[in-house]
């Protein structure tokens, strides 16, 4: 076997799994047969060359990227082609912030849907994240908004929440549709039930009852 054809039939493997297509998947849009598919993949053979330019146009790279002779390197034809890949038309803007979102076939999922079900964590430090269901993560450097629940550490920005938010100190404002349960918030704090928290830096309101420290703004719920 030539390096080519080892190179080949990685790169072919790792386009794939990245794709998510199944051998099935890929041997149905090319005309061919899984057991096709599984040859090219362990190297028992190589695609002729009109299936090696469907191949190509498939997965949006060149036949050069295929056998690891552009300038993307040999190895990384495949990881470099899903890093170019951009998605148009989702409803938010192309920028750093983390997004967790959930599709149900092709068909992304909004807010106005129970996503309450869903949870998904993070382990180490993150920065600015937007999760349209349960969030679980340690601390948030920036901004932090989730569809339901919030359990994370600190936040160093904003935080919101559909539901309830446990969190430690946060810096910016913070508001929750539930109970809001956290250390000492820098900015306003509101939440739709219980607020229960530290010192809070300008105004408090809650749905039922706030137990914390201080306020140094207006402190209101409907008690009083």
């Amino acid at each position: 076997m030539s390096d080519y054809t080892s190179i080949l039939k990685d790169n072919i493997l790792a386009l794939r799994k990245k794709s998510g297509l199944t051998q099935n998947a890929v041997a149905d849009k090319l005309g061919v047969t899984f057991q096709a598919v599984s040859k090219w993949e362990s190297g028992q053979s190589i695609p002729d060359i009109s299936i090696l330019l469907q191949l190509a146009e498939m997965y949006g790279i060149t036949i050069d990227d295929l056998f690891g002779v552009s300038q993307s390197g040999v190895s990384q034809a495949a990881e470099s082609n899903i890093k170019r890949t951009v998605i148009d038309g989702l409803p938010w803007e192309n920028d750093d912030k983390l997004r967790i979102v959930v599709f149900s076939g092709h068909r992304l999922l909004d807010e106005t849907r129970d996503l309450s079900g869903y949870t998904f964590t993070i382990e180490g430090e993150v920065k600015n994240v937007e999760c349209r269901c349960n969030l679980n993560c340690g601390d948030i450097e920036g901004m932090v908004r989730a569809g339901a629940d919030i359990n994370c550490g600190t936040i160093s920005g904003i935080v919101k929440a559909g539901a309830d938010i446990h969190c430690g100190d946060v810096e910016g404002s913070a508001s929750a549709g539930c109970d809001l349960r956290c250390g000492s918030v820098g900015e306003n704090a509101n939440a739709g039930c219980n607020l229960d928290c530290g010192d809070i830096g300008g105004d408090a309101h809650a749905g039922c009852e706030i137990y914390c420290k201080t306020v140094k703004g207006h402190k209101t719920t409907p008690f009083g």
